[in-house]
């Protein structure tokens, strides 16, 4: 017989989601922007970032690590750049070549401006937020399960969750729909997931 419940893992995940922005919330501009800077130079160093032409990045919001200060450093390094853009329940990538290709969208969240950019789905690397993760690569997102959905039907993609340190803790609980990147790289170290 399984354990798996989905109603408390609901609401152990609901739980750990209100911790964890909690945790993020009380970051200074200061630290935000130290360890992005820091993040950065772990994601520059990675074999598998080197490989691909194509980096999937989030654009962040609040005191997420700060992406949006990498896109200068990822294009100096000839990178294409593929930003989410969240139409009704599906998320789709576009490329874009600087922020001015952007607007505020749902919530103040930036996305791609869908006439000025074409939608791309090529292999690369995807760098993904997320509010917790822990060693075996599971990780906690914001509920909405696009990430899940997008990578379920997009082959070719590695992945790399991207955080803060203490955002990698002992235990995140999991569903089996939940997709886990195989790299963690925060702003004090890389850690490789056991590969799914």
């Amino acid at each position: 017989m399984s354990d798996f419940n989905p109603s408390s893992i609901y609401n152990e995940k609901r739980q750990l989601r209100i911790k964890m922005r909690a945790l993020r919330d009380r970051l200074t501009e200061e630290e935000v922007k130290t360890a992005s800077a820091a993040c950065l130079e772990r994601l520059l160093s990675l074999r598998v970032f080197e490989d691909h032409k194509w980096i999937y990045l989030y654009l962040a919001f609040h005191k997420e690590m700060d992406t949006l200060s990498m896109i200068d450093a990822l294009r100096k390094k000839k990178k294409k750049l593929a930003v989410p853009r969240v139409e009704g329940k599906r998320m789709h990538f576009y490329e874009i070549h600087s922020l001015d290709d952007c607007r505020a969208g749902t919530m103040g969240i930036l996305e791609p401006c869908k006439e000025n950019v074409t939608e791309i789905a090529e292999p690369g690397l995807m760098l993904m937020p997320g509010l917790a993760f822990d060693q075996d690569g599971h990780r906690l997102g914001y509920g909405g399960g696009f990430y899940d959905r997008y990578l379920s039907g997009h082959g070719g993609l590695r992945t790399a969750g991207i955080c803060y340190d203490f955002q990698i803790i002992d235990h995140v609980p999991a569903e089996p729909h939940d997709l886990c990147p195989e790299i963690l790289i925060t702003d004090k170290r890389i850690l490789f997931t056991p590969l799914r």
